[in-house]
């Protein structure tokens, strides 16, 4: 009985070591999915770095330019001269 049960023991542990170096197939839709995925978020993530830095700059150029004393810093658009006609 015990001879039995250590053949029975040896037989699952073969089967448990067998089952093991078994691959499972890859799923190549899915994997394409999340690289894809990963790669949107990585892009959107370069933009709003880059856009931020672009916001912090033009900020610290329009604060060097109000430190400096200037009051031309921000551009206005003028009003329209052809189209204002002057009351007499």
């Amino acid at each position: 009985m015990a001879a039995n049960s250590q053949r029975n023991q040896a037989g699952q542990a073969q089967i448990l070591n067998s089952a093991d170096s078994i691959r499972t197939p890859t799923d190549y839709a899915h994997r394409h999915f999340v690289n894809l995925a990963a790669t949107v978020v990585l892009l959107t993530l370069a933009l709003a770095s880059m856009w931020t830095i672009k916001a912090i700059d033009n900020q610290e150029k329009l604060q060097r330019c109000f430190n400096s004393g200037r009051k031309d810093c921000i551009p206005m658009a003028a009003p329209p001269t052809g189209m204002v006609q002057r009351v007499r």
